[in-house]
């Protein structure tokens, strides 16, 4: 695969330790990839350390590193960056392209070490077959670590048993105990890309980033909302954001660097950041078009979408994610129906002409009334004045995740969920996209699964990792869902994050009396 880029790094691929950062997605997807370009910036600013970039050929075709061409058994580490549980099945696929055993026991001190992170390693286990390390946490604290454990190690076995000492490193062959996730509380201490690459395509190419040709700034880290039912308000915590002093510099240098015209804000919980209006303001004014993912309704002022205006941003995300009071209350949501129908009134006061909602079905205590509800609730958005072309909806099942309130929820009925997108489809006339209901149940066994499950995973990435796939492995399995009680250990509970096991069952409990 070649493409034209502008900031890639190549450097001398004698260096004495060699990474192969992979995305397990295709590069339009992993280019827009804050993560990436990150971990590829610090990485490459060790001198004794070259990393080149690896992502899911379209083709399906062998991979190889884009700034080399070299194939990945040629280098000392493949390091995963891991955000979606369906791409569990492309990992394993690249290793196989690549001829690389997958599982950990079936390599030597010969072939790379392989590491993964990111928000899903709350609950490597998995992936624990066939990862060598898990990073759990935030990668700049430790990221010197690894660099000189591989300089002071003999071998392969030398370097795991020295990570296995240190915070944030989950070693499936030697851990038996606690793993303690690491944390960078500081934002300002960490090193935002600067000199992010830039693609020289165009829009029409199959390789033009999902997120545009556009300056990724990270404003925020973490959520400090604490929904129930997602994962980044329990793994992610705590809430963190860069000061505003700090996004200027960032802004001035990133754009010079990359000679970029547009600035696309990252952060689970940028609508909290302090500053947030000041930093779209600045941004605009700086003659940029800027670009913000969903927003939380109730965080929503007319000063925040002139801004948005201005920066030619035409559409906008709102979850709402219900249609009821009770549920929004039972999900921890922190808001109102009429927050929500406040919110669009004013994005179509400001003449935001494109609006999207997100919505969930199958959460926990979920009535038919509620199912009706998102109905209603659409209707009345229609009434607000977005329709047809300009209106878009998104449902999606709720998936169970670990470490979070609804951990416990781990049961899904195709035959009930299906039955509630038919009376959805009856009730919403405008263009929706449903999750297929068999990939949430295949995503629900991949966030809540154990070491056992690894074996399917395996064998639904050598048949391909489609729908077909997973349909044929899990019908030719004996694999049976297992259910845990309220004082039963948690298969993940190995995994410490900033917050005990204990407030977790609190809230569930309070989510179940909010019913």
């Amino acid at each position: 695969m070649k493409i034209l880029e502008f900031n890639s790094i190549r450097k001398d691929l004698r260096n004495k330790i060699k990474f192969a950062l992979c995305i397990p997605s295709i590069y339009r997807v992993g280019m827009s990839s804050l993560a990436m370009h990150t971990i590829y910036n610090i990485l490459n600013s060790y001198k004794d350390v070259s990393c080149e970039r690896v992502f899911l050929p379209i083709d399906n075709s062998t991979p190889y590193s884009l700034e080399s061409n070299q194939p990945l058994e040629k280098f000392d580490f493949i390091a995963f960056s891991l955000h979606y549980e369906i791409n569990y099945t492309n990992l394993l696929k690249i290793l196989l392209k690549s001829n690389i055993p997958i599982y950990s026991k079936e390599r030597n001190s010969t072939h790379p070490i392989i590491i993964a992170g990111g928000p899903l390693s709350a609950n490597p286990l998995p992936l624990s077959s066939f990862i060598d390390l898990f990073v759990i946490g935030d990668f700049e604290p430790i990221a010197k670590k690894i660099v000189d454990a591989y300089n002071n190690a003999k071998e392969k076995q030398d370097f795991l048993e020295q990570c296995a000492n240190f915070r944030g490193f989950y070693i499936p062959e030697y851990v038996n105990g606690k793993v303690k996730k690491i944390c960078e509380y500081n934002l300002d201490n960490c090193p935002h890309p600067i000199s992010q690459i830039v693609p020289k395509v165009e829009p029409k190419s199959p390789f033009f980033p999902s997120l545009g040709k556009s300056f990724l700034l990270e404003i925020s880290r973490g959520c400090n909302r604490g929904c129930r039912f997602c994962l980044i308000g329990y793994q992610g915590r705590p809430f963190r954001f860069r000061s505003y002093k700090q996004i200027q510099q960032i802004i001035s240098d990133g754009i010079e660097s990359t000679q970029l015209k547009k600035v696309s804000l990252i952060g689970s919980g940028l609508s909290d950041h302090p500053s947030l209006e000041d930093i779209c303001w600045y941004i605009v004014n700086n003659g940029l078009e800027l670009s913000l993912p969903s927003l939380r309704v109730d965080c929503i002022t007319d000063d925040l979408l002139q801004a948005l205006k201005k920066g030619n941003q035409n559409s906008l995300t709102l979850a709402p994610e219900v249609g009821t009071e009770r549920l929004l209350k039972v999900i921890r949501k922190g808001f109102s129906i009429n927050n929500v129908l406040t919110a669009i009134n004013s994005v179509k006061q400001n003449r935001i002409m494109n609006l999207k909602l997100y919505f969930m079905l199958n959460l926990p205590t979920e009535t038919s009334d509620d199912v009706k509800a998102i109905g209603d609730l659409v209707q009345k958005v229609i009434q607000v004045g977005f329709r047809g072309s300009n209106l878009k909806l998104s449902i999606n099942s709720f998936i169970p995740k670990p470490h979070t309130p609804f951990q416990w929820e781990t049961t899904i009925d195709l035959d009930i969920l299906r039955n509630k997108i038919k009376k959805l489809k009856k009730i919403i006339k405008v263009k929706t996209n449903f999750l297929d209901p068999r990939w949430a149940k295949i995503q629900t066994y991949l966030s809540l699964g154990d070491t056992e499950f690894g074996d399917i995973i395996s064998m639904a990435a050598k048949l391909g990792g489609g729908l077909g796939a997973w349909n044929k492995v899990l019908r030719d399995s004996d694999f049976t869902p297992k259910t845990y009680k309220l004082d039963f250990n948690l298969p993940w509970d190995f995994v410490e994050l900033e917050i005990r096991k204990k407030d977790v069952l609190i809230e569930y409990m309070k989510a179940k009396k909010d019913n």
